[in-house]
């Protein structure tokens, strides 16, 4: 006997309305736009690094640099270690940090807007809440540096890693939407367009509300996770022959920062090259010195050379300025331009 339609109709209504049908629809993928990109982003590298080093609800610590074979985020630096910790605020988290002394060593919150509260540096204990920090998400890293030439001073460094505390009654659980990764990397390669024409990130990072939504827009896409401006100044150097063929050179002097600066090498789309020297940055204590204090770095040509990186084909750099001085700030201050090495 065939069913009447008005039954049909009646029953579909009432699976719609009693939420079961919701429960199908959180399971689609959800296509990313120009307007919902930084929230999707966010939401990728909360589920990345969850599913992958298993940071949810608690801080991992890496105990070394970065690495080349397991890039999850572009442009990531290899100057320090890394704790990472995602977190569901529906229960409040307690964050305890050290004092680091004359270490560099930043505490950095992000939330599913890529909204970026200022850096914290100093030790103390700070609570967040979800109405605090406006999503129910949020993203923690702490990068704490280390001298790659000193084993002694990685080890001090790994023990005021261990010194960080997290306090949380209700870990909570993850439930995020299933975006669709094909289109977030197609906004993202076309966001980095326009962002990797600009010779500085400055105004890219921040709180939202604060900051210009185009940059903030660029900035979720170039460098996600990146220091507001009094944290951190990054400059973006693509050079005009970047085949990695022709080689540069930069020397600099008597940086004004309170922090460190770093050189670090990427390809076209923002990844370290894994080489042969297992070189990819410098930075003011692993690179060596000139006679005169100064340090020069080499891009490409002799791989003997001191302070040498090879290049890519599109190769560019980004130079990161931790604690920048006043003169930064305002920009009275330029790091000097690189040449071509005849």
């Amino acid at each position: 006997m065939k069913t009447p339609l008005k039954s049909i109709v009646l029953t579909i209504t009432v699976f719609i309305l009693s939420g079961q049908v919701q429960c199908l629809w959180a399971q689609s993928t959800v296509k990313v736009n120009v307007e919902n990109y930084v929230r999707a982003e966010s939401d990728y590298q909360i589920k990345t690094y969850a599913e992958t080093i298993g940071a949810f609800g608690k801080l991992v610590h890496q105990r070394d640099f970065y690495s080349v074979d397991n890039q999850l985020t572009v442009r990531v630096n290899r100057d320090t270690y890394y704790s990472f910790g995602l977190f569901d605020l529906t229960s409040p988290v307690m964050i305890t940090k050290p004092d680091p002394g004359d270490r560099f060593q930043s505490l950095m919150i992000i939330n599913q807007d890529h909204s970026i509260p200022p850096a914290i540096h100093e030790g103390g204990t700070f609570e967040y809440t979800q109405e605090k920090l406006g999503s129910r998400y949020m993203i923690v890293i702490i990068r704490t540096f280390a001298d790659a030439n000193d084993p002694e001073d990685q080890k001090i460094a790994h023990e005021l890693q261990d010194k960080i505390k997290i306090e949380q009654a209700d870990m909570g659980k993850l439930e995020l939407p299933n975006w669709d990764n094909e289109s977030r990397l197609e906004m993202m390669n076309a966001i980095n367009v326009l962002a990797g024409s600009l010779p500085t990130t400055l105004g890219f990072f921040g709180e939202k509300d604060k900051i210009d939504p185009i940059k903030h827009l660029m900035g979720t896409a170039y460098g996600f996770g990146g220091n507001p401006k009094e944290a951190a100044i990054y400059l973006n150097i693509v050079p005009e022959k970047n085949d990695g063929e022709t080689p540069y050179r930069v020397t600099v002097k008597d940086v004004p920062v309170d922090g460190f600066w770093s050189i670090t090498m990427y390809n076209a789309e923002g990844y370290m090259v894994k080489n042969d020297y297992g070189a990819y940055s410098f930075n003011n204590k692993s690179a060596t010195k000139n006679e005169d204090g100064s340090i020069t770095i080499h891009f490409g040509g002799d791989p003997n050379q001191v302070n040498h990186l090879p290049t890519p084909k599109g190769w560019n750099c980004i130079i990161r300025l931790y604690q920048p001085r006043k003169e930064l700030l305002e920009g009275r201050w330029d790091f000097p331009e690189f040449e071509i090495v005849n």
